[in-house]
């Protein structure tokens, strides 16, 4: 059963590599739910948070190529969402000088 589900995942991962529409729709269909709640827990705001997820899947789909396989897509897409909302709270940090 493994090796079969293993192969669903190359084969999106192929046909995501390809730019194609429809595998990116289903990637986001699956994921769009777990990165929204990954980055609520960081960004409280739902706008802004949902702001942050929306860069981030443009981000994987940007830069698929450059996922090595290492781990699974979904822990990479992760990744890519908290590094967007970390990027986020940096540039909107209030500074206080005294």
């Amino acid at each position: 059963m493994k090796l079969l589900f293993g192969n669903k995942n190359n084969d999106l991962l192929s046909r995501l590599r390809k730019q194609d529409p429809l595998a990116q729709k289903l990637f986001y269909e699956q994921h769009v739910g777990k990165f929204l709640s990954v980055s609520r827990s960081y960004i409280p705001d739902v706008y802004q948070s949902e702001d942050c997820v929306i860069k981030a899947f443009c981000k994987i789909f940007k830069s698929i190529d450059s996922f090595r396989g290492e781990g699974s897509l979904s822990a990479w897409g992760r990744r890519i969402v908290v590094n967007e909302c970390l990027n986020f709270i940096k540039s909107h940090k209030t500074v206080f000088y005294l």
